[in-house]
């Protein structure tokens, strides 16, 4: 069963990524492992591994993957992109997500495509520590979508009140994005900068 899990897998993602045929096999092992394991741990992952292959072996080839394999940072925008068939324009979502692993403190700002019922991550990045990101780092983020992707692809970005500021605003509006921007209730507006769409 989760041989042809990986199989399948293996197919649909050929055509986007340039990796060996081992190499693209062990990521498909990963992705399945995660799914079937329920967990990023790679003990567990190489336990799921099918056929006769020692763990050991298993988890010294996933381990050999992200010693040696270096994907590029946006190497899954195009891929989601074809598989969710998105071909016109699209809903965009802003937005940051923090946890903590351990006493460690992880913070993301992801740019994300809304589906009926999923918010599929397109473009990421760190954000170190706890706090909020700035107007450099959503332009940042944008940049990079925009750098795969134009402008007349977004039909909408939603994003909620942390993201705001003169200099984002400016930006958008530059670039053509419409965008919806929930603000706080006691924001002074400067109509010269705004543009509601």
């Amino acid at each position: 069963m989760l041989h042809h899990a990986i199989s399948a897998l293996t197919n649909i993602l050929r055509p986007d990524l340039d990796l060996s045929k081992s190499r693209l096999e062990t990521l498909c092992m990963i992705v399945i492992g995660m799914v079937s394991a329920r967990s990023v741990n790679l003990g567990h992952l190489a336990c799921e591994r099918p056929g006769s292959a020692l763990t050991s072996s298993t988890y010294r080839r996933l381990q050999r993957f992200f010693q040696h394999v270096h994907l590029d940072e946006d190497w899954s925008l195009p891929l989601l992109v074809r598989l969710l068939g998105l071909n016109k324009s699209w809903l965009l979502a802003l937005d940051r997500t923090n946890w903590q692993i351990g006493k460690t403190e992880v913070n993301f700002l992801v740019l994300a495509v809304v589906t009926r019922r999923f918010r599929v991550p397109l473009v990421w990045s760190l954000i170190e520590g706890r706090g909020c990101s700035d107007t450099d780092m959503r332009i940042a983020l944008m940049e990079r979508y925009l750098a795969n992707f134009p402008a007349t692809t977004i039909r909408l970005l939603l994003a909620d009140r942390e993201f705001v500021g003169a200099g984002w605003i400016e930006f958008l509006n530059r670039n053509n994005i419409p965008f919806a921007i929930r603000v706080r209730e006691n924001l002074i507006e400067q109509p010269a900068v705004w543009k509601f769409c």
